[in-house]
């Protein structure tokens, strides 16, 4: 991977269905990615059936500093 380039394969289904206590596991990708630098990145979204890669979408963002210290509420 290029620099600054994070990549995690997941099912958003699996994580948003899922008892609060299955979606526990991906408490280690939440903190990776709260610990990520701010910068350019690709999020980029795939959808297969089976073996064969039906979608793939492809999305630039810029992630910025944060207004506030981190944990502080508006």
């Amino acid at each position: 991977m290029a620099p600054g380039e994070a990549r995690r394969f997941f099912s958003l289904g699996e994580l948003w269905e899922s008892p609060l206590e299955v979606q526990a596991r991906y408490l280690p990708l939440q903190e990776a990615l709260r610990r990520l630098p701010p910068g350019a990145y690709r999020l980029v979204g795939e959808a297969y059936e089976g073996e064969r890669l039906w979608s793939r979408h492809v999305l630039e963002v810029e992630y910025l500093e944060p207004i506030l210290p981190l944990g502080v509420a508006w």
